[in-house]
């Protein structure tokens, strides 16, 4: 009769097994002990004062997420603050952060219960079958993801990805996956991220010495009826400008072109430097002087804005509080579009989006709209420096005014 004992290579693979459980169990812990304590940084504004716009860009940039690993976390710890009850089924490996994640958005305090125990153990698929079967075909998920293609005109084949056919109707339907193989695409991950973030920074490549490649970016996401019908209309009225075709890249960079020229400061600053150089000619060819451009100074009497309208144009003690549009022009190149606030490492913010001209020193203290007092500040900083200045319950209390 033999003994049953077990071999140098069995005992190795149990042990490795064993370890495996521990360290998976471990991991589980510190991603619960993780988003607990953004809580806490959320609460307390820690990423704000660290420089951050958002506790999203803090959890890619300071603490080295990716975006997908940043969203997941940020979204479990904003459900498990409204439903305690998610963190245990995640402490009991009943739940995942990626399934979590999906069906955050449709749990109601009437069926958060009943739809969690639904999805529970369930596999993406099927979590997908049951949020389609309560909320229906849901509209896509805005999205721009980075790709690499042959440059035109140096492989004789040409690409197509205006996300529009360069011979058809306004509407511009996506080209086929064979049509992008055809032309030499492929797919540069996983750059892919949500409108409104940052681009990623990485160049152009050159495979090899016939062909060229150039980055482009693919943009996904819906519209309503209304739009499309818009986006028609505003086709068959730029058609005559567009000889090559109308596509929808063509289509909306003429839309980007005009706003940019209605609004973009440093454009406005530029037609206001041509207008003084104008006006300093007329008083030249009269007599009254050179001819020459004068430097904009804070004591030009008035400007005319993008409207027609006269104002004035810096004003070191205003009558009033809204700031001129030369003065937000003039700010807003000279922070170089990006929020100013510095942590106490000296790490400056990174955001370029909702932007706000802020005063050094409170309108309501006293201060100007003079340059020196003025700055760029994302909401999130902006946000900040008025609870340090007037206190949180103040601000809290105004807003509900």
């Amino acid at each position: 009769m033999s003994c049953a004992t077990s071999s140098p290579d069995r005992l190795a693979v149990d042990q490795l097994h064993e370890r495996m459980l521990l360290l998976t169990r471990q991991e589980r812990e510190a991603t619960l002990a993780v988003i607990d304590h953004l809580v806490e940084i959320q609460s307390l504004r820690v990423h704000q004062r660290r420089g951050h716009s958002s506790l999203y860009s803090y959890c890619i940039d300071e603490l080295g997420y990716s975006r997908r690993a940043a969203h997941l976390r940020i979204v479990a710890m904003r459900t498990i603050h409204r439903w305690p009850r998610v963190r245990r089924l995640l402490e009991e490996r009943r739940l995942t952060l990626s399934t979590l994640t999906a069906v955050s958005d449709s749990l109601t305090p009437e069926n958060y219960r009943a739809l969690l125990n639904r999805v529970c153990g369930k596999s993406h698929r099927e979590v997908d079958q049951i949020l389609a079967e309560l909320r229906g075909v849901r509209p896509a998920r805005e999205r721009i993801s980075q790709i690499t293609t042959v440059a035109k005109g140096d492989s004789g084949v040409g690409t197509k990805l205006e996300l529009g056919r360069r011979e058809g109707s306004p509407t511009g339907e996506s080209p086929s996956t064979s049509d992008s193989q055809k032309a030499g695409n492929k797919s540069v991950a996983p750059a892919e991220f949500t409108s409104g973030t940052r681009q990623p920074q990485t160049p152009a490549k050159t495979t090899d010495n016939t062909r060229r490649v150039e980055r482009r970016y693919r943009y996904e996401f819906s519209g309503s009826e209304a739009f499309m019908r818009k986006y028609q209309k505003v086709a068959s009225l730029m058609s005559n400008r567009l000889p090559a075709g109308v596509t929808i890249e063509a289509v909306f960079e003429l839309l980007l072109d005009e706003h940019l020229e209605r609004n973009d400061p440093a454009r406005r600053e530029q037609r206001r430097r041509a207008r003084r150089a104008r006006v300093q000619g007329k008083n030249g060819d009269n007599g009254n002087g050179a001819g020459e451009e004068a430097p904009p100074t804070d004591q030009t009497p008035c400007e005319t804005t993008g409207s027609g309208r006269s104002e004035p144009a810096v004003a070191s003690e205003p009558a009033v509080r809204r700031i001129p549009s030369a003065v937000r022009d003039r700010i807003h190149l000279r922070d170089g579009g990006r929020c100013t606030f510095q942590s106490p490492d000296g790490e400056r913010c990174k955001e370029t989006q909702r932007l706000h001209i802020d005063h050094v020193i409170p309108w309501a203290l006293g201060g100007t709209h003079a340059p020196e007092n003025l700055r760029l500040l994302c909401a999130g900083h902006n946000q900040l420096q008025a609870d340090r200045h007037f206190g949180a319950e103040h601000i809290a209390r105004r807003r509900q005014e």
